[in-house]
């Protein structure tokens, strides 16, 4: 079973060692690990039209350019769906897989953890359909969005999920009961969770790194 991850780089701290713990914490439960890049998405005929229209929304909506890192967020799912027609897996590279196993994902895709997309499963064709609804949902919901846009610091594709629930929940598969999986088989070391682990924040990626680090080692 294949999972694919996205990186661009975008100046974050020691990624490519980061990407490499997230390839061993994988191929160790007997997945086939691929990283994708900016060069994959552009392969992709939505490609420059993708591009536009996300600017477009995110000015609209947030009355400032879309930055790299969210262009990146955006473009992972576009990447994906240039891929061979074949269930797969994704996931962010600082989703560690402890003990989670191939199994064939639902047939739809799905998204594993709420609204947050770090681990999604699905085909390629289901990859595009969320690009394109990116777009025309965000349009439908604009007005809304940019009322809503003082409670966001920005317009990401979590963000598309999260203020535009209605529409997810009726076209997406998205797992509410998650805690099976997160924390006894994989575990995500987000921003987030760091941030709850240390004091100074100019540190995180830094020790992203040693706490995972800790973490498989605990866990052998």
């Amino acid at each position: 079973m294949k999972i694919y991850t996205y990186y661009d780089n975008i100046n974050f701290f020691n990624q490519k060692e980061l990407i490499g713990l997230w390839e061993k914490s994988w191929n160790n439960n007997g997945f086939e690990t691929i990283v994708l890049s900016k060069e994959d998405a552009k392969k992709h005929e939505y490609y420059d039209e993708f591009v536009y229209e996300l600017n477009r929304m995110h000015n609209t909506i947030k009355n400032k350019p879309l930055a790299e890192y969210g262009l990146s967020c955006y473009l992972r799912w576009l990447a994906y769906s240039n891929q061979n027609d074949e269930l797969f897996y994704t996931s962010d590279y600082d989703v560690i897989n402890l003990s989670l196993k191939p199994e064939q994902p639902i047939e739809d895709i799905h998204f594993m953890d709420r609204y947050c997309p770090c681990f999604v499963s699905g085909r390629p064709k289901y990859f595009e359909k969320f690009c394109r609804d990116i777009v025309s949902v965000t349009d439908t919901n604009i007005h809304i969005l940019k009322k809503k846009s003082d409670s966001m610091y920005w317009y990401h594709d979590q963000e598309f999920l999260d203020q535009n629930k209605e529409y997810v929940h009726n076209n997406y598969s998205i797992s509410m009961d998650y805690e099976n999986l997160w924390n006894s088989k994989i575990k995500h070391f987000s921003r987030h969770y760091v941030y709850s682990k240390i004091t100074n924040r100019d540190e995180t990626d830094k020790y992203r790194l040693i706490l995972i680090k800790e973490f498989l080692n605990e866990n052998k």
